[in-house]
């Protein structure tokens, strides 16, 4: 996954290891001095081999959110939910 980190002016690679997939949802955008400011929170859902119709969710600081099978994602993490993690 490659992100724009502002910040440092340059693409940020987070690597993702076998059995995870990144999930990001963008929380709001607005223009500034003529650049694109977007918001967004990222996670992580991890295959749980013991169970393999769900997976583990973390949030960008590694913190681990839950177990929840595929079906559960959406209803869980819905706007409300999303706007209390970690912002990038």
């Amino acid at each position: 996954l490659a992100w724009w980190n502002a910040d440092r002016a340059e693409y940020e690679i987070i690597p993702m290891g076998l059995d995870s997939a990144a999930m990001t949802f963008i929380i709001d955008c607005r223009e500034e001095t003529g650049k694109y400011i977007v918001n967004a929170v990222h996670l992580t859902r991890i295959l749980d081999w013991n169970e393999e119709d769900k997976c583990i969710v973390e949030d960008d600081n590694g913190t681990v959110l839950g177990r929840y099978d595929w079906d559960e994602l959406e209803a869980v993490f819905n706007q409300e939910r999303l706007a209390q993690l970690p912002l990038r």
